[in-house]
């Protein structure tokens, strides 16, 4: 691997020509000139690799290494010392064009061999070109008679094709290379010379969108076997890409089947002048994800589609490029200037360089992948938790390994982001709570953790002392327990006091929101995360100031009409796209609103179910008992229940939400005359027309699109940033967040809990009828005691009291998450317990008040 972040992409030219390319020369023949502008113009567009194409030969990459990269006073006659050492970093590989005697649709088959160039060139020409043979002469019942593949054979046999038929022209060499072929076969016989094993890949250019073509033609063979044999194809074609890769099979594995592997699918700017140089049409550039070595060419054939892109350059180099302050480039790990090395090196001025893509960190057992992972976490202030415990869990970073003392305190870190920017800490320190979370670590402990903890199920004890059999049978209404009883009784005061449960579990989840936002954390954080957007916004800003404005080319008198038409064209089509991009907005904003309209109706619906449900449950339970007094349950309850009006809402809501599902559908649809209702396809259509004008103009002109397609993406990212006060991590909403808390917080908040203090005491009074009811049977009972009780004072009594399981629930929930806070926690609550009478109302409120 020769890059320290592992494989990132690169833009690569794996065909291009040199001046010996005799079929299609349009370099002239000043080599110096030739090479002096292939690889200026390689460095001005950042290519990392050059396939040096000829055909049937590989003279012009044997000159550019022999005559050039192998001797340094030419270069240094050509280049300056910058130039140089940037040359020195591009990938130069031998490409070889053949033509194929397979004939497809009338046309002979280009058959590409890329060889790494770590081949000697005289092994290429001795032991492979000049062992392949064409076919000079034929005669009757003789075997045909060939020569062996060199430039002088090629000049030969042009030569004498000329004599034989006039019609021929150019020099020898150009009619020789014009009318030669040889066999797929024997050039892949030829490879198989142990010095080419895994040193070359065989592709081929289809002609035509291999997705569309009809493969049960008397051609069928002739392509199977080529594609079959073939490592990669050179096509750009976006429909022949999804078929190298087995989009058009059922399955992968039955594209396998046909044709023994995917295709991973590159392209170059096939440049004959010097016009054409790493420009291919409609911008369609070769990104390979790889080292620029020939392993890094083998790897894309393992890794098609993830490895290369055709196109003007990958999603993730824009999003970095983009979103400076979300990216960060390289960490280093170094001892503090005070430390001795008394406790070991362990990172000794560690420099580590990150990928964008951030796929992996790979490493034995005890190599240090943990300690990275969770310096990373530290220094992104990744606010990893379980129940809301701020303790780390780390597995390096802990107060058990590399956090005791005499170790972390002597090592920080420093982690470089894209917006030139620096985070840097002792490795000892805690993750600030307040800061911007910029890294989302998960660390094994997490899952551990996670997986381990369960919330265990605390069953009610309830312990009766009164022995229900002792109750007059009077009073027992009938039932035979005591539960039976208690139930039957407070049936009605349980139903209300559930009520007002829910509506206080309620109030406490707002109320703790609320209070969250009150503290002093919450505060500095919604600050940082202000400052995070604002330095966001001000990186995007400073973005802009690098922008080469273009001017408008129409003002130019000297260029053509026809280009002004097809800007102007353009201009409209742009505007076009800006508009349907809008209705699609609006129509995907518009369906999330009708989601939750249609959520909300069926939950009406639900709920009114529910309640009809228990209705009826309710008179059926009770239609015996009614009976009894001759009474009949329907006459004394009376519910009407019509759920026609919520249905028709919800079934428009649905109607709404098909519509807009065909506006945003990636498929067309067609309306009742034939017009197009999908926004998403017309879109798409136009960006198609878009780009097909795109291809046809002039550099001013495209580069002017370009530009104003680059001022329009711009905006909308800093729209994105800026955001609204109802969009969720926004600048604007961040800001509004902060003045609702310095203006309506505290009124909200008092509001709140008043209404829980009034929920509570609702709660007590209903609790306090229950109360009345075992009282009223307590007389029974109490008479009961007096006689048996004479020589021992036995009492009974009702009053509140915490259950038992109050003290478990209430340390986990809460108490347990803070236990470094709370020293002693459970006694403390115990005792807290332990002075309140819990009898008077006025006592509960205190005690709610003061453990909350």
């Amino acid at each position: 691997m020769n890059d320290p972040r592992g494989s990132i992409w690169r833009k690569w030219d794996l065909h291009v020509h040199t001046p010996y390319s005799v079929l299609n020369n349009g370099f002239g023949d000043d080599f110096d000139n030739y090479v002096q502008k292939l690889f200026k113009s390689a460095i001005s567009n950042k290519i990392a690799a050059i396939g040096i194409t000829d055909y049937f030969t590989i003279e012009g990459y044997k000159k550019i290494v022999n005559e050039y990269l192998n001797v340094e006073e030419k270069l240094k006659k050509l280049f300056s010392d910058e130039e140089i050492a940037k040359i020195r970093r591009i990938l130069i590989l031998p490409n070889i064009e053949f033509r194929l005697h397979d004939l497809v649709n009338g046309r002979r088959i280009n058959f590409h061999v890329i060889m790494s160039n770590e081949i000697e060139i005289q092994d290429i020409e001795e032991h492979f070109l000049h062992e392949l043979d064409f076919v000079h002469e034929s005669e009757p019942f003789e075997k045909d008679f060939t020569r062996k593949l060199k430039i002088s054979n090629l000049t030969n046999l042009g030569k004498k094709l000329k004599e034989q038929q006039p019609e021929f022209s150019g020099d020898d060499l150009f009619v020789g290379m014009a009318t030669a072929t040889v066999q797929n076969k024997e050039i892949s016989d030829k490879l198989q010379d142990p010095r080419f094993k895994n040193k070359y890949i065989i592709g081929v250019p289809p002609d035509e969108d291999l997705s569309k073509i009809e493969w049960a033609s008397q051609e069928h063979m002739i392509r199977k076997l080529i594609i079959q044999k073939s490592n990669f194809l050179f096509t750009s074609n976006p429909n022949s890409i999804k078929w190298a890769l087995g989009k058009f099979n059922k399955t992968t594995e039955d594209y396998i089947k046909e044709f023994k592997s995917l295709k991973p699918c590159i392209w170059g700017s096939d440049a004959h002048d010097f016009e054409k140089l790493f420009e291919p049409d409609l911008e369609r550039y070769c990104w390979i994800k790889a080292d620029t070595t020939f392993e890094g060419v083998r790897q894309i054939l393992y890794e098609p589609e993830e490895r290369v892109f055709i196109g003007k350059e990958p999603e993730i180099l824009a999003l970095v490029r983009n979103n400076p302050t979300k990216y960060f480039s390289k960490i280093e790990i170094r001892p503090v200037e005070s430390y001795n090395g008394k406790n070991g090196k362990w990172f000794d001025n560690l420099t580590i360089e990150f990928n964008n893509g951030l796929c992996g960190i790979i490493g034995n057992k005890g190599k240090g992948k943990s300690a990275i992972a969770d310096i990373l976490g530290l220094l992104g202030d990744s606010k990893v938790t379980i129940n809301d415990s701020k303790d780390k869990l780390f597995s390096f970073l802990n107060k058990s390994k590399f956090c005791k003392k005499g170790f972390a305190e002597n090592f920080e870190a420093i982690l470089y982001w894209n917006d030139n920017k620096q985070s840097i800490k002792q490795l000892n320190k805690e993750v600030d709570f307040t800061e911007i979370e910029r890294i989302k670590y998960i660390p094994q402990k997490f899952f551990e953790d996670l997986c381990s903890t369960e919330d265990d199920e605390h069953f009610k004890e309830e312990l009766n002392n009164v022995v229900f059999s002792r109750v007059e049978n009077k009073d027992k209404l009938g039932k035979n327990n005591f539960n039976d009883f208690v139930d039957y009784k407070t049936e009605l005061i349980e139903i209300e006091i559930e009520k007002y449960r829910d509506t206080l579990k309620e109030l406490n989840v707002e109320i703790l929101e609320l209070k969250k936002k009150e503290t002093l954390e919450y505060k500095t954080s919604l600050e940082n995360k202000i400052k995070g957007k604002q330095d966001e916004l001000d990186a995007h800003n400073k973005i802009k100031e690098d922008f080469v404005v273009v001017k408008n080319p129409n003002e130019d008198k000297k260029l053509s009409e026809e280009q002004k038409l097809k800007s102007a064209s353009i201009t409209e089509l742009a505007e076009r796209i800006n508009e349907l991009q809008l209705r699609i907005d609006e129509s995907s904003k518009k369906q999330e609103d009708l989601e939750i309209e249609k959520f909300e109706l069926i939950r009406f619906l639900e709920d009114i179910g529910d309640l009809e449900e228990y209705v009826n449950e309710w008179k059926s339970k009770r239609k015996e008992p009614f009976k009894k007094y001759e009474i009949d349950v329907n006459d004394v309850i009376k519910f009407n229940f019509n759920k026609q009006q919520l249905e028709i809402i919800k079934n428009k809501k649905e109607e709404e939400l098909k519509l807009i599902e065909n506006l945003l559908s990636p498929q067309s649809i067609k309306g009742d005359k034939e017009n197009e209702i999908s926004l998403v396809f017309q879109i798409e259509d136009i960006k198609n027309q878009k780009a097909q004008l795109d291809s046809e103009l002039e550099k001013p002109f495209k580069d002017y699109h370009d530009f104003q397609q680059l001022l329009k993406d711009w905006e909308i990212r800093k729209r994105a940033i800026e955001g609204d006060k109802d969009i969720p991590n926004s600048l604007k909403f961040f800001q509004h967040e902060k003045e609702y808390i310095e203006t309506n917080l505290e009124k909200e908040l008092n509001l709140k809990i008043e209404l829980r203090r009034n929920t509570t005491s609702n709660i007590y009074k209903r609790k306090k009828e229950i109360q009345d009811i075992y009282n009223s049977i307590k007389k029974s009972i109490t008479d009961l005691l007096e006689v048996y009780s004479i020589d021992q004072q036995i009492t009974l009594e009702t009053s509140f009291r915490v259950e038992q399981s109050f003290y478990s629930i209430f340390f986990d929930r809460f108490i347990k998450r803070y236990k470094d806070f709370y020293q002693n926690a459970d006694s403390f609550l115990k005792e807290l317990v332990l002075s309140y009478d819990f009898d008077k109302e006025e006592n509960i409120i205190k005690f709610i008040n003061e453990i909350r």
